[in-house]
């Protein structure tokens, strides 16, 4: 297994890019003075360090490992005989983490953190919920205009319905224990329209290592979070929103003052995570796609094209229905009703279109119902209701 002496880690930033059952896996002894060894493996390289199927941890170690699943989260924390997973990855993905973490031996979790409901999130947790047995999901619900409506969204609350899953609305100042480890909920600080700011922030704490996890927050979260005085310092930061320009401002940065920084994101994605800007040298060698283009390289423009294909291929079909699952600057995510996920230009939607909305099409155009959408708000926050009620 390769490792990167503290000298060469200082300021790196590694991006988790690659193979499906890949992951950044990164352990840390409390009773050491040693510094925080992440390593990039894939499963033979796991096997070789003696970490797969294992039970339980040894006292004194925490380990937490960032799940390759393309650009989305997925995040499983250990501690001795405890386990806590924060997101799961796209729908797609769902079956991969339950694979990986019956790989690593866990049998049960603790926690699961849904961090906020955009399917590249919250998408392969339903399968986790049912593969496993789960002490309490922690989330943080969005009401009124805000109610998410994404078909992976509505599996969620059911699958917690059905299992009979506890379920706490987060808020900042909670703190939960996992082992010997402590997780704080900091954030969001304050309410927000776009899901993305509204994400579950909290830091792991072990012994003097902490970890801080920000899901998707951007510089809108970051700055409530510097501006409500919470002590922010962490060793490793798991980067907001996969990197992108709308997060980690240099403000939000400094005062973090992280050794190490992980960006999740997806090899050669279409939405451009992360830019240039936002990784270095030392993080881009292994991963030629991350490296600065020149300006006449238009990335954005590739991306584009991906997005159009199937746009272009859906022309004189029949009427589909799609849910918006989220806005990536200039790409529209929608999501069918098998909860596959489906890019295209903004610009082929309707004005004004949101985050929830209800679009159909007949593979030329595309029209926002708006009575659809008030009904999926209303069914979604019928679900909530229920949930809160238990």
């Amino acid at each position: 297994m390769s490792r990167i002496s503290r000298r060469q880690k200082r300021g790196l930033w590694i991006a988790v890019a690659g193979l499906a059952l890949a992951a950044l896996f990164v352990t840390v002894n409390s009773l050491l003075p040693t510094p925080i060894t992440p390593a990039l493996t894939w499963q033979s390289l796991l096997q070789q360090a003696g970490v797969n199927q294992t039970t339980s941890l040894p006292d004194g170690e925490l380990q937490v490992h960032f799940l390759d699943v393309g650009n989305a989260d997925s995040a499983l924390i250990r501690c001795g005989t405890h386990q806590m997973l924060i997101d799961g990855g796209e729908p797609s993905s769902g079956k991969k983490v339950v694979d990986y973490l019956r790989g690593q031996g866990v049998d049960r979790l603790d926690y699961v953190i849904a961090t906020h409901p955009d399917a590249d999130h919250i998408g392969g947790l339903p399968d986790v919920l049912e593969a496993f047995p789960v002490d309490r999901v922690l989330m943080h619900y969005m009401d009124d205009d805000n109610t998410p409506t994404s078909y992976s969204y509505e599996r969620l609350l059911t699958t917690m319905l059905d299992r009979d899953i506890p379920v706490t609305d987060t808020a900042p100042g909670q703190q939960y224990t996992l082992g010997d480890a402590t997780v704080d909920i900091l954030g969001p600080q304050g309410d927000f329209a776009d899901s993305n700011n509204m994400s579950v922030v909290c830091r792991v704490s072990f012994g003097n290592r902490r970890f801080l996890m920000m899901g998707d927050a951007e510089k809108k979260a970051e700055n409530a979070l510097i501006s409500s005085g919470t002590d922010l310092r962490a060793d490793v930061l798991k980067v907001g929103h996969h990197g992108s320009h709308s997060s980690t401002s240099s403000t939000f940065l400094a005062t973090v003052a992280p050794d190490h920084a992980v960006i999740s994101c997806g090899e050669n994605n279409r939405y451009g995570h992360p830019p240039p800007r936002n990784t270095g040298a030392a993080a881009t060698a292994p991963y030629p796609h991350l490296a600065h283009r020149p300006p006449g390289h238009h990335r954005h423009d590739h991306r584009r094209r991906q997005a159009d294909r199937h746009h272009r291929n859906r022309k004189g079909a029949d009427i589909v229905t799609y849910i918006v699952d989220r806005i990536e600057e200039d790409i529209a995510v929608l999501q069918d009703e098998q909860e596959a996920l489906h890019p295209l230009p903004l610009t082929a939607l309707p004005d004004g279109v949101r985050p929830g909305d209800v679009v159909q099409s007949d593979g030329d155009s595309y029209r926002l119902d708006l009575a659809a959408t008030a009904a999926r708000r209303e069914r979604i926050r019928r679900l909530q209701d229920r949930l809160r009620r238990r």
